[in-house]
């Protein structure tokens, strides 16, 4: 559902250092993007991927929040464009120290 996506997006924008409003968001945006390529896209294009890893680095003991982050970044993997993007703002060390660190992940 666009609505629902864009709603999630905007919440994620406005709270970026609300480790459980990003959690949840993640969570949406894994099962979204897992549905359709078009999410990938407007999530790159709402700037929400710096937003996700500021949170990743900022809650790294967050394990459900490192387990939705990666399964966001699992999703985006699968597109060009937002795998780029990912690796720009620095997600891959952040995946790699949350699959270390997470039980849950790991």
């Amino acid at each position: 559902d666009v609505g629902a996506t864009r709603a999630v997006l905007a919440s994620m924008s406005r709270n970026p250092m609300k480790a459980h409003v990003q959690k949840e968001g993640c969570f949406f945006l894994q099962n979204m993007t897992f549905l359709s390529d078009d999410v990938s896209e407007e999530i790159a294009e709402a700037g929400i991927i710096p937003i996700i890893v500021k949170a990743m680095s900022s809650n790294p003991n967050y394990d459900d929040l490192q387990e939705s982050a990666c399964g966001v970044f699992s999703n985006l993997a699968l597109d060009e464009v937002t795998r780029t993007a990912a690796n720009e703002a620095g997600a891959i060390p952040l995946i790699i120290a949350a699959l270390d660190g997470c039980k849950d992940l790991a």
